[in-house]
């Protein structure tokens, strides 16, 4: 059933989805090999937050396709994907379009569980991924 969904979204959705799949596998190696710190210097320019700007309709309906691709790919991989793995994704896809996101990390004190964080990122005015509860969550550090 799945197959035959997959076959009726454009191929521009599919090849989305296909690059989204790889990058979030890219992103959890990178992740798994290299520190934060390391990091820090792919994600963007610290403590700079570019400019919140309204998107068009056809850039939104661009950034709404990469957004379900991830989060598509998200579902289907083979490994529990996280936050920050989808922003880096959704970074490094932006990245190879020339256009200029700011990732956000947060962390909020939970009663049960205690410290969590959470990563999202945002262009234009839009949030391609993490757009939940963001209110919830004190921002910890901006990358553009």
């Amino acid at each position: 059933m799945k197959i035959i969904s997959f076959f009726k979204v454009s191929n521009k959705d599919r090849w989305l989805f296909f690059e989204a799949f790889l990058l979030i596998a890219v992103a959890r190696i990178a992740i798994r090999f290299f520190s934060f710190k390391k990091l820090m210097t792919y994600l963007g320019e610290p403590q700079k937050e570019l400019p919140i700007t309204v998107l068009s309709a056809e850039e939104k309906r661009f950034h709404l396709q990469i957004s379900r691709a991830i989060k598509r790919s998200a579902r289907y991989s083979f490994w529990h994907t996280m936050c920050y793995e989808q922003a880096l994704t959704a970074k490094l896809m932006l990245r190879r379009r020339n256009i200029d996101a700011t990732i956000y990390i947060g962390m909020m004190k939970n009663p049960t569980k205690g410290l969590e964080g959470h990563a999202w990122i945002r262009t234009g005015n839009y949030i391609l991924t993490g757009n939940h509860q963001l209110e919830k969550y004190t921002i910890v550090g901006i990358f553009s």
